[in-house]
C-alpha cells in the first residue's frame, strides 16, 4: 500500500472512530437525561467536552501520522545523499558506434569477500540485432548480471563493452541513452498513460507512443479505458493489472528507441499467449536483446540460450534450456 493511501486510511478510520464515540455519547447522554439522571444543561456541557477531547485527539493522531510520513521522506533523502557519486558517467570517446554488440570480457563479480562468485572470469558476446536468453536456477545472479549489462553495477574485474567500446571510455550517460532495461520490479508514475510511456517528456510524440504500446501489446486495452491515453494511473487514478503495468513499462523502454533492450523477467505477469505475441512483435525491432528467461515461452524467439550457474555462463541448446525451466 502506498504512503498516500495509508494516510487516507488512517485519517478515515480516525474520523469514523471519533464520530462513533460522539454518537454513542449523545445516545447514552440522552437516555440518562430521559431517565432524569442528567439535566439538559449537563448533557450539552458533556457533549461539548467530548467534542473538545475528540478534536484534540484527532489532531494528535494526524500529528503522529505526519511524523511517520516525514521519517519516510527523511530516510529517502538520506539514501540519496549517502549514495556514492557514480564514476565513469562521462566518457572520453565521442566517435560513432558502428554496431550495437554487447560484450562482457573476463568479468568477475561477487558482493563480498566471503560470498560466492556470481560471475567469475566470464565472457559473453551478443551480436548486434541478436536475441539471447539467459536462464538458471533462482538466486544464481541473473538479476546481478542484468545490472552489470545495463551499466548499473560495475564488475570487480573485466569490462563491459558496447559496439567494441569499453563503457568507461564511452561513458555511462551515453551508454544509457542507447540501452533500455525493463525489470519485473519497474513501476509507473502518477500521471496519464501517455506521460508514463513518454517519460513525462515536455514534447511527447503521441503517435510513436501509441506505436510503442502496440508493440508492447497493450494498445487495445488502453483504448478501452475511459480516457484512453489520457487516462490517469497511479495514486487516485485507474488501477492497472500486473500484466498491464509490465507492458506499459516495456512501451516506455521502447519509446527511448534503444539499440539494446534488456528484459529481466519483464513479462512474468503475462499469460503464455500474450507473452508469445509480445515477443513476436519485439523480433521485428532492429535492436540487440538480452532476455532473462523465467519460462519456456521466453525462449521461443531467442537465437541463443545461455545457462548461468556457479559463476559460469555456458551455452545450451533449446531442448536443454526447456528442461532447465
Amino acid at each position: 500500500m502506498d504512503l498516500q493511501a495509508l494516510q487516507m486510511l488512517f485519517s478515515g478510520a480516525g474520523s469514523l472512530l471519533f464520530g462513533a464515540v460522539k454518537i454513542l455519547v449523545i445516545f447514552l447522554g440522552a437516555k440518562q437525561a430521559m431517565l432524569g439522571s442528567l439535566t439538559a444543561g449537563m448533557l450539552v456541557a458533556f457533549i461539548f467536552y467530548v467534542d473538545q477531547f475528540t478534536g484534540r485527539a484527532s489532531k494528535l493522531v494526524d500529528f503522529v501520522i505526519g511524523l511517520r510520513v516525514a521519517k519516510v521522506h527523511i530516510d529517502r533523502v538520506s539514501d540519496i545523499t549517502s549514495t556514492a557519486e557514480e564514476v565513469f558517467l562521462e566518457g572520453s570517446y565521442k566517435g560513432p558506434l558502428f554496431n550495437a554488440d554487447v560484450e562482457l570480457v573476463n568479468v568477475s563479480f561477487r558482493y563480498g569477500h566471503n560470498e560466492p562468485w556470481l560471475l567469475h572470469g566470464q565472457d559473453l558476446h551478443v551480436a548486434s540485432g541478436e536475441c539471447i536468453a539467459i536462464c538458471g536456477p533462482s538466486g544464481v545472479g541473473k538479476s546481478t548480471l542484468v545490472k552489470i549489462l545495463s551499466g548499473d553495477l560495475d564488475p570487480l574485474a573485466g569490462s563491459l563493452r558496447l559496439g567494441g567500446i569499453d563503457i568507461q571510455k564511452l561513458g555511462k550517460r551515453r551508454f544509457r541513452e542507447i540501452v533500455s532495461t525493463v525489470t519485473q520490479d519497474d513501476n509507473l508514475m502518477s500521471g496519464s498513460i501517455t506521460q508514463n510511456i513518454t517519460g513525462f517528456s515536455p514534447e511527447p510524440d503521441d503517435e510513436f507512443a501509441m506505436e510503442c504500446a502496440r508493440v508492447a501489446g497493450v494498445h487495445d486495452e488502453i483504448m478501452a479505458m475511459p480516457m484512453r491515453y489520457e487516462t490517469l494511473i497511479g495514486d487516485l487514478g485507474v488501477l492497472v493489472s500486473g500484466g498491464q503495468k509490465q507492458r506499459l513499462c516495456l512501451a516506455r523502454a521502447l519509446y527511448r528507441r534503444p539499440r539494446v533492450l534488456i528484459l529481466d523477467e519483464a513479462t512474468s505477469h503475462l499469460d503464455p499467449a500474450t507473452e508469445i505475441k509480445v515477443s513476436a512483435a519485439l523480433t521485428e525491432l532492429n535492436c540487440t536483446r538480452v532476455l532473462i528467461a523465467h519460462r519456456a515461452e521466453t525462449l521461443i524467439f531467442a537465437g541463443k540460450v545461455m545457462l548461468l550457474n556457479h559463476g559460469k555462463l555456458k551455452p545450451l541448446n533449446k531442448s536443454q534450456a526447456f528442461a532447465e525451466l
